[in-house]
């Protein structure tokens, strides 16, 4: 019978340990990319403005935001409440998708998420009003309204 007798010092245990927890690393960030459960990317892209931030987790992140796309936002008119993306679309919900993929947004990745709807009143617009919906203080959808039942929202550009 053969025998393999290993000498393992301490510094090999410690190239081994640091390996095992690295790949477990690398293993868990490949399941969450996959999974789509990453880090959304912080910016898009339309073609009338080109790349542009979605970074919102501040007041002035909102605003900044907004003023991207050419409003005057009246800060102290700022409203929130929670509202959750719809699991399924509708007619409606596929209509109001369609406005968020003119400025390079799409809401499909976060159905049946809550999602924070800010408004803001506008100083520069027919539009009296400009809605922004986030995840984790970034953007993944807006639009213009004029805030009254049955008024059909608008794009941004």
């Amino acid at each position: 019978m053969f025998v393999l007798k290993l000498k393992i010092g301490k510094k090999h245990i410690i190239s081994i340990v640091i390996s095992i927890i690295a790949a477990v690393l690398l293993f868990m960030i490949l399941i969450l990319t996959a999974s789509g459960n990453a880090a959304p990317n912080d910016s898009a892209t339309c073609d009338e403005l080109g790349k542009y931030s979605l970074v919102a987790q501040t007041v002035g992140g909102e605003i900044g935001f907004l003023k991207h796309f050419g409003f005057d936002v009246i800060s102290e008119s700022r409203e929130c409440e929670t509202v959750t993306i719809p699991s399924e679309f509708n007619e409606t919900y596929e209509e109001y998708n369609e406005l968020q993929k003119k400025i390079g947004l799409d809401l499909e990745k976060y159905k049946g998420r809550d999602a924070q709807k800010i408004t803001y009143e506008l100083n520069n617009s027919d539009e009296k009003y400009a809605v922004i919906l986030t995840i984790n203080g970034r953007v993944i959808g807006a639009h213009l309204t004029n805030g009254e039942y049955g008024d059909v929202n608008k794009s941004l550009i």
